[in-house]
């Protein structure tokens, strides 16, 4: 039953058409789009993706627009003073704020200051989505800003009160080592909403690659230390099979790319490496779907959405473990090895590459079974919903 009037206020730094930003942007929209039917959904935002600094074109700014599964409200990145974020919450009067991360200073922080001013009524609820960020390797990522904004907050107490979502229990694990249970009310774990549809096995085959000579490759993700692409272009310097590696996403770290880029100038003549940019969400799934294997050896991930999408396309992965999708190997759906066991991913490359195409499809249907089984929309969303519920009240 739909709880009329119920209004929930989303605030995220990047939000569509957005894309760059990644999975955050792709929960937000999943959860719009299943929690409508039963909650009024508000969702303020900035005018610009990430990386890029260009403004949205045909996007009105400081004025509520109606989407189909939302409304929105974008703002220069600039113009998001904390009196102006303090109308539009005295305006809207949400029930809930659901503010996506913690080390935001564009929402949080000045959410979280006003609440603590006791201009944000404390009969409003508030969500706050850590989105892995408490993870050891996040944490790594501009150390010294990082603990000294934890240490400020701890020390006027601007997060007591409030609640937590997370998407699994490794990263519930990595919040309770930062805060003490007495900071917050509640943890709610729930996994990542998601929009992507299987593409089943008849459009697998018809996508993927005919020769089994070759061994097609892709690594999706934004191009950062965290997701460990130089790591990813070692493994491949030392295999024996032949191999095509496509790398597609946002350069977010300049030097790191020219690290990558050193390491593909020494790559073996067996190995073909290509640079592709960035690809939009809606051709995610397609473009992993022509590739025998996603490769994705990342250092932390608190949901892993492109693994999922991988998933989707009916590819399997290999991974590092340090994500929540472990059981893979339990599925035949991919490989989950310890970053320290480099000779393991070299030697899952090439035993891989040897199979002819009725065995790599083997792997290709199991995979589609995993993300049937491991994301069940329906109970998901019914997970959400009764959350939801339970915080508003």
């Amino acid at each position: 039953m739909r709880k009329k009037g119920v209004k929930i206020l989303i605030t995220t730094r990047h939000y569509l058409p957005a894309y760059l930003a990644g999975g955050p942007i792709q929960t937000i929209a999943a959860f719009s789009h299943y929690l409508k039917e039963y909650f009024d959904i508000y969702i303020h935002s900035t005018n610009r993706d990430s990386v890029i600094n260009s403004e949205f074109k045909g996007i009105p700014l400081n004025s509520w627009i109606t989407t189909k599964d939302s409304k929105n409200y974008y703002s220069d990145k600039h113009g998001v003073s904390i009196s102006s974020l303090y109308r539009v919450i005295k305006d809207l009067s949400p029930d809930v704020i659901y503010i996506s991360s913690f080390f935001d200073h564009v929402f949080t922080v000045k959410i979280l200051i006003l609440r603590r001013l006791g201009l944000i009524d404390k009969s409003i609820s508030v969500i706050l989505a850590t989105r892995g960020e408490f993870a050891q390797s996040a944490l790594l990522q501009n150390n010294i800003k990082k603990r000294i904004y934890i240490i400020f907050f701890k020390l006027f107490k601007v997060y007591d009160g409030i609640n937590y979502h997370v998407s699994s229990s490794l990263e519930h694990n990595d919040l309770t080592k930062v805060f003490n249970t007495h900071q917050y009310n509640k943890i709610f774990v729930l996994n990542d909403l998601s929009l992507m549809n299987p593409i089943g096995m008849q459009a697998k085959i018809k996508a993927m690659n005919k020769s089994a000579k070759t061994l097609k490759m892709c690594f999706v993700s934004r191009i950062s230390q965290v997701k460990n692409l130089d790591y990813a272009l070692q493994i491949l310097s030392r295999v024996k099979a032949s191999v095509v590696f496509d790398i597609y996403g946002p350069i977010s770290n300049n030097s790191y790319w020219a690290q990558c880029e050193r390491i593909i100038e020494k790559m073996p003549e067996h190995v073909n490496v290509n640079y592709h940019g960035s690809v939009k969400h809606d051709a995610v799934q397609s473009t992993i779907s022509k590739y025998d294997m996603f490769f994705l050896p990342t250092k932390g991930e608190n949901f892993g959405h492109i693994i999922i999408e991988a998933l989707s396309s009916a590819t399997p992965v290999l991974i590092s473990d340090n994500t929540q999708w472990n059981d893979i190997v339990q599925y035949n759906s991919g490989w989950a090895i310890p970053l320290p066991r480099s000779d393991k991913f070299i030697e899952t490359i090439d035993m891989f590459a040897t199979l002819d195409l009725s065995n790599r499809r083997k792997f290709f249907k199991s995979s589609l079974e995993y993300y049937t089984e491991k994301m069940n929309q329906t109970l998901l969303i019914e997970n959400y919903r009764q959350a939801f519920d339970h915080i508003e009240k």
